[in-house]
């Protein structure tokens, strides 16, 4: 059996930079998949949130959680962002990451007049709800970039979901 030839001496040290040059870049490209795919799992942790905050928001019966309680659901603002940060305790979010608001449907006449929105959601100032007014939820979650010699700044991902209420006959 015959044996390859060795390499020349100098031949060693150029398959060691080759592989320094070329291990960086690789283990570069892996943590960059890692990052991405760190990035896609917290958004749709984001986007689930949401619509859990705005499915919550709305139910139609008196609210046993969140401040305060026996208001209706759709007007109890504290258990609404509960509910969204409930849906997802891995991403670690806190009631400052929900944004809660309304929008007032305004029929009219004219096609181009726009709906009225109530920047947050207050029960004290948020004028009486009824059918075909929505519920705006908006979360936010900034995402810090762990990927070594890459100095990237971090980014907000925010998921934005809302739904019609219809109200029957609940005040």
């Amino acid at each position: 059996m015959r044996l390859a030839p060795r390499p020349h001496r100098g031949a060693r040290g150029a398959s060691a930079v080759e592989f320094a040059l070329v291990a960086v870049i690789f283990f570069m490209l892996v943590f960059g998949i890692f990052e991405f795919g760190r990035a896609v799992w917290i958004q749709q942790g984001v986007s689930a949130a949401s619509r859990e905050g705005a499915r919550f928001g709305v139910g139609t019966g008196l609210s046993v959680t969140g401040s305060p309680t026996g208001v209706p659901q759709f007007r109890n603002c504290g258990a609404i962002r509960q509910a969204a940060v409930a849906k997802v305790p891995d991403l670690n979010l806190s009631t400052a990451n929900v944004k809660v608001s309304y929008e007032l449907y305004a029929p009219s006449a004219s096609p181009s007049a726009s709906p009225t929105a109530t920047p947050t959601c207050n029960p004290s100032t948020t004028p009486s709800l009824k059918d075909g007014d929505k519920v705006i939820v908006v979360v936010e979650r900034t995402m810090d970039f762990n990927l070594p010699l890459v100095p990237l700044s971090p980014i907000t991902l925010d998921a934005r979901n809302e739904r019609s209420l219809y109200l029957g006959s609940t005040p």
